[in-house]
């Protein structure tokens, strides 16, 4: 039994380790983009490589490309929708009174100048997005790292260890990808000319957030697969050990 024990408290430790690092990206980061702003850094890295990966590999590129297609195409719909909806208020300005134009562009110079003044906070937020999300990646990298290590110290064999490390790869190449496209639409952020664009913006920013949240679940839970399938094999060994030596 102590040798059993001895055996899986590195294990419980690293899924102790991952609980506590995706405890608040969530609500904090929404929290963040509610006031009508974006900023946020990118993050790099990629996934380990090993024999028998090359699929998994191409699968995520494919992925990844996918995902730049229709963050294109999303993109290019919402800049038509914007189009169409200027020329609506555009037309419909021409059928108002001078009196109430005046009105219009007056309430929306007071919108504009106050989200302006709010840009700089909002950035900010998003920098601390950005922080958190780089720590989140850095610590489920060093968990990834330590249980190959176990697995490899201990000479364990892995039920489809190698398409488990393609599909933790792939998870974090997305994150990564997600983190890179948040950084451009925190850049690129302005406040457009009325409140309606404004809006839009922070929108588009929202949901890129929400993809990469998502994003860095599923990263976690491929590395929950891979410590699951490493701690059943070194229970089986163990059980072999312990088989062997009774007889």
């Amino acid at each position: 039994m102590k040798k059993h024990a001895r055996l899986f408290i590195p294990l419980l430790a690293l899924a102790v380790l991952l609980a506590v690092a995706g405890g608040t990206h969530n609500a904090r980061a929404l929290s963040g983009s509610d006031d009508g702003t974006a900023s946020s850094n990118s993050s790099s890295g990629s996934g380990s490589g090993s024999d028998g990966t090359d699929d998994g590999q191409e699968g995520s590129s494919d992925r990844i490309k996918q995902l730049a297609e229709q963050r294109k195409e999303a993109a290019e719909k919402r800049a038509a929708e914007l189009k169409e909806a200027q020329e609506k208020r555009q037309a419909a300005l021409k059928q108002k009174s001078e009196s109430e134009q005046e009105k219009d562009r007056q309430k929306q110079e007071k919108f504009r100048k106050a989200c302006e003044n709010r840009t700089g906070t909002f950035k900010t937020r998003l920098g601390n997005i950005d922080t958190r999300t780089q720590k989140q990646l850095d610590t489920m990298d060093k968990i990834v790292e330590r249980v190959k290590t176990f697995k490899t110290n201990k000479n364990l064999t892995v039920d489809n260890y190698d398409a488990l490390l393609a599909d933790v790869a792939a998870k974090r190449q997305v994150v990564v990808d997600l983190h890179d496209v948040l950084k451009q639409q925190t850049t690129s952020f302005t406040c457009g000319d009325d409140q309606s664009q404004a809006q839009a913006n922070v929108q588009t920013f929202k949901d890129a957030l929400k993809q990469e949240i998502d994003a860095i679940k599923a990263y976690r839970t491929a590395i929950k697969n891979l410590i699951v399938a490493v701690k059943t094999a070194a229970q089986a060994q163990e059980g072999a050990t312990d088989n062997e030596s009774h007889n």
